[in-house]
């Protein structure tokens, strides 16, 4: 079987009896997995199991109709169910052995196999049996599981949807009741029957009394809710009373605030001129590696040590290279502009270009 698992093109025309005579042995390997027997060397194992056989049987399909395959779907691993789902659901229009089988597939246990079966059914309109079986799987906690069921329950008519609210509302399992109100609180939220879906929960609550969980009270209160303004991305979706912040006023100037004033542009003049004095000053800077490495002033460009905003300012002094010329400079006579906001134009002069 190991030898043949994978055909070639010309395997399927050469041995066009190959899938009938996989069928025919299929009855032989009912077990999970199956150690065979050593045929050469003892370190040599081979393993058997149902989900190989089902694999291979597939691959030796051929033209054949995938019908052929839901006898052995539960043999399959959850790839190969979901697969031949897929080749299932492309023969149209379906007759009851496909729809069968495919609503079937919505309880695999298989959050994969569920996921592929329920984007498929979410294109069809389900019947009332086919609810009735969908109505049995809600009393299983996979959340997948049931927001996909959810999802086909309310493509119903409303009247078909509302009666399948209320069979959950009067099964015995907690899972299913509290699908049953999810569903109302869906249909509420879409407008449908709200008077009907709010008359029905009124009853459940009434009926409930004190045993009504919290998990119930919740979603009641979703019933229940009165009607509120969408939420939008200006409101943080809904979480924010945009009425309780506080909007601060837009700041005005009486005056044009100029940037390039004659301060700002002779201080780039002489910070330049000063650096030119000095290019041929050897500094120390760190490199990638924090290693200290000798270098020209005159030959820094984007190396040159910023200022780093989590250190103080003695601690950012004494890792600026020539720290004394610049503070010289600064501290000495040069052109000032009256708020003394002349370095602050100059940088804004330069990222501006």
């Amino acid at each position: 079987m190991r030898s043949i698992g994978y055909p070639r093109p010309e395997m399927l025309t050469e041995a066009p009896d190959t899938f009938d005579r996989i069928v025919g042995i299929f009855p032989r390997w009912q077990f999970k997995e199956r150690k065979l027997p050593k045929l050469v060397w003892d370190w040599l194992e081979f393993t058997a199991s149902q989900e190989t056989i089902a694999g291979t049987l597939y691959r030796y399909l051929g033209d054949r109709s995938p019908k052929l395959m839901i006898p052995y779907l539960a043999a399959g691993d959850a790839y190969l169910r979901a697969t031949i789902a897929k080749d299932l659901a492309k023969i149209q229009p379906w007759d009851e052995e496909i729809r069968n089988t495919l609503f079937h597939l919505t309880g695999d246990a298989s959050s994969y196999v569920r996921q592929e079966i329920l984007e498929i059914l979410n294109k069809c309109q389900i019947e009332k049996s086919e609810a009735i079986h969908l109505i049995g799987l809600l009393t299983r906690k996979s959340s997948d599981l049931r927001q996909g069921i959810l999802g086909l329950l309310l493509k119903q008519s409303d009247k078909d949807a509302i009666d399948s609210a209320q069979a959950l509302l009067a099964a015995k399992n907690i899972l299913q009741r509290q699908a049953g109100l999810d569903l109302l609180a869906e249909l509420v939220k879409s407008n449908r029957f709200v008077h009907e879906c709010r008359s029905i929960a009124q009853t459940y609550r009434a009926e409930r009394g004190e045993k009504i969980t919290n998990a119930e009270t919740q979603l009641l209160e979703r019933i229940f809710v009165k009607e509120s303004q969408p939420a939008t991305l200006q409101d943080a979706l809904g979480l924010v009373n945009l009425a309780d912040l506080f909007v601060p006023q837009p700041v005005t100037y009486s005056e044009p605030v100029e940037i390039n004033t004659a301060a700002a542009k002779s201080s780039l003049l002489a910070i330049d001129e000063l650096i030119h004095q000095h290019r041929q000053t050897p500094i120390q800077i760190p490199n990638y590696q924090n290693e200290i490495e000798e270098e020209l002033l005159g030959n820094l460009t984007w190396r040159f040590p910023s200022i780093d905003p989590k250190l103080s300012i003695a601690e950012n002094s004494a890792r600026l290279p020539l720290a004394d010329v610049w503070e010289n400079w600064y501290q000495g006579k040069r052109a000032k502009d009256e708020d003394g906001l002349e370095l602050i134009r100059s940088h804004l002069a330069i990222r501006q270009r």
